[in-house]
């Protein structure tokens, strides 16, 4: 067998080993999703100061919150899935940001554009809060069936 082989077959036996051990880790819990969302804005300030030339996160919108938010969750929770839409509340649609069915939790980004819109944010994640309950209760029922 060449060291080429040899080199391939051994990589080959470690990935096997620890793909095995990573695949049955278990996801992030509620608590830990809360933790990690609560170092959302120190992650943020700590790229935007670098010395460096690297990344620079610019959150100028929504999407670009919950994007900033999915590469800080993704990692530690393996089934977190981005916009899922749901039904319609009032004259809008009702987007989940992102979904874990292991932690049981839904996590809603929202970026206040300006003073109005943070005068109406509240009711806003009122509406989803009680679409995402009621969502959450008809896939119970459906499982259970």
């Amino acid at each position: 067998m060449s060291v080429q082989a040899e080199i391939c077959a051994g990589l080959a036996s470690v990935a096997n080993k620890y793909a095995l051990e990573t695949s049955s880790q278990p996801s992030a819990s509620f608590a830990g999703i809360v933790g990690a969302l609560e170092n959302f804005m120190e992650c943020v300030r700590y790229l935007n100061t670098r010395r460096s030339g690297g990344a620079i996160l610019s959150l100028e919108s929504e999407a670009d919150v919950q994007d900033a938010i999915y590469l800080m969750l993704r990692p530690w929770v393996s089934d977190l899935v981005p916009e899922d839409p749901t039904g319609r509340i009032g004259n809008r649609y009702s987007i989940k940001d992102f979904m874990s069915v292991s932690a049981q939790t839904i996590v809603e980004a929202k970026f206040i554009r300006d003073k109005e819109h943070g005068k109406s944010i509240s009711k806003e994640l009122h509406d989803e809060c009680v679409e995402a309950r009621d969502s959450r209760r008809a896939y119970l029922r459906r499982a259970r069936s």
